[in-house]
């Protein structure tokens, strides 16, 4: 049985959502790893678990009495006394006991004084009282396996050691559910070869997030990612994680590919001459934009790109299909010629409106005849690439502003086009 999860839970702020209707759960005992991209929402997910954070919707399951701890990645600012003061605060009434025959002990070995001497003895008893002596060897284990002195005050020490410290509190508590982010953080060799070992021998029931692989192999029994919103249980072998990620991500990119290639060619057909729209099919149109609300839908995957160049130049635009020749008034077009009044005139009046579709020359330079594009006002714009297969709509939707810009008549202001480029 699932002792903490959460249930179709969604989550945004202020954009895309970081948890779109996920949903995941951890039994006793498994240690889940969280996979994700730097942003991706994998604090956020331990936030919404420990009810630091609310979700806009779905539900987080606790079974009755779990108790949860979390080490966060900022350190709080109300934190104060000394290092082990903070660490036996994870064990609340009785990690109090502590902290004072602690402080006793300190001035027993700095004063020696009678008043000390009886006031260690009094607490001596009260930890006796408390059955406490054990968790008294807890801290003080955890404390010099980490590294750290326990008499240092925390507002003077390091940030590092402040996480260490923040990270001996949550293990001393053994709480049922462990929450971890980025726990090796600031920690030497030794230390995290103990921390591996302390949480497999006491089995305890873990989620963390990491950036170690080492870490990761030889603690995780379940590997669970958070990509897009969403949260996909990967089993618990890494190196197969890695197989079936690849995998996943290839079919994804073939079925988008087909995808934007039938929006492309549907957006193509819209846009045709105006006796082809007297006898359009309205199921394709209803078709049409079903793709498009998809494709608005689409969630692109966040990646790190390094770029490169020594010398770079401007694609050249030209419209496709050409642009219908400009008429004056009187209906004589810029070349001097007067258009006919026929059909072919009207597809081609037809074909500038309301939008074009354009194609991407990457070449050096446009070929002979490559009208460059001259807008009297906004259009929608669909951008394709030139390929040996032909044309293939390009995919990544962005907003870009066009180089030089592109004005509307009688205004300054840049026209904002929406392009689609490579992935």
């Amino acid at each position: 049985m699932a002792l903490l999860g959460m249930q179709e839970v969604s989550i945004a702020f202020g954009g895309p959502p970081l948890l779109d209707r996920a949903t995941f759960h951890i039994g006793r005992g498994e240690r889940v790893c969280l996979l994700g991209r730097n942003g991706a929402g994998k604090s956020t997910v331990m936030k919404v678990l420990d009810g630091t954070i609310a979700p806009d919707s779905g539900t987080v399951i606790r079974e009755t009495g779990v108790s949860v701890a979390r080490l966060e990645q900022e350190v709080p600012s109300d934190v104060s006394g000394s290092t082990f003061d903070v660490v036996a605060a994870g064990l609340g009434e009785r990690g109090t006991l502590l902290a004072r025959y602690h402080d006793a002990a300190h001035r027993v070995a700095v004063e020696g004084t009678d008043a000390a001497l009886r006031e260690l003895d009094r607490l001596h008893h009260a930890l006796d009282s408390a059955g406490a002596w054990q968790m008294y060897t807890t801290v003080e284990t955890v404390l010099s396996h980490l590294g750290l002195d326990a008499d240092v005050p925390f507002d003077d020490a390091s940030g590092g050691h402040k996480r260490q410290a923040l990270l001996a509190r949550a293990l001393v508590r053994a709480p049922d559910v462990l929450l971890l982010d980025e726990p090796t953080n600031h920690l030497d060799v030794d230390a995290i070869e103990w921390l591996e070992e302390f949480l497999v021998d006491r089995g305890s029931t873990l989620l963390f997030v990491t950036h170690d692989r080492a870490f990761l192999r030889r603690v995780a029994t379940r590997i669970v990612e958070l990509d897009r919103g969403r949260l996909a249980d990967w089993g618990a072998d890494y190196d197969v994680y890695l197989e079936r990620k690849e995998a996943a991500l290839s079919v994804e990119a073939r079925e988008r590919l087909e995808f934007d290639k039938k929006l492309a060619k549907e957006e193509v057909w819209i846009r045709t001459g105006i006796r082809a729209r007297r006898t359009r099919n309205e199921g394709r149109v209803r078709a049409l934009e079903a793709l498009r609300v998809e494709r608005g839908a689409r969630r692109e995957r966040t990646g790190t790109v390094k770029l490169q160049a020594q010398e770079a130049e401007r694609p050249q635009y030209r419209q496709f299909p050409p642009a219908p020749t400009q008429r004056d008034d009187d209906g004589v077009g810029e070349d001097g010629q007067r258009e006919g009044s026929d059909h072919a005139s009207e597809d081609r009046r037809e074909a500038a409106d309301p939008a074009e579709v354009l194609h991407v020359d990457r070449r050096h330079g446009a070929e002979d005849g490559a009208e460059e594009v001259g807008l009297e006002r906004p259009v929608g714009l669909v951008l394709v690439e030139e390929t040996a297969l032909g044309l293939v709509p390009l995919t990544a939707a962005v907003q870009v502003l066009a180089t030089p810009p592109l004005h509307t008549a009688g205004s300054a202001a840049p026209l904002d086009v929406n392009v689609l480029i490579p992935a």
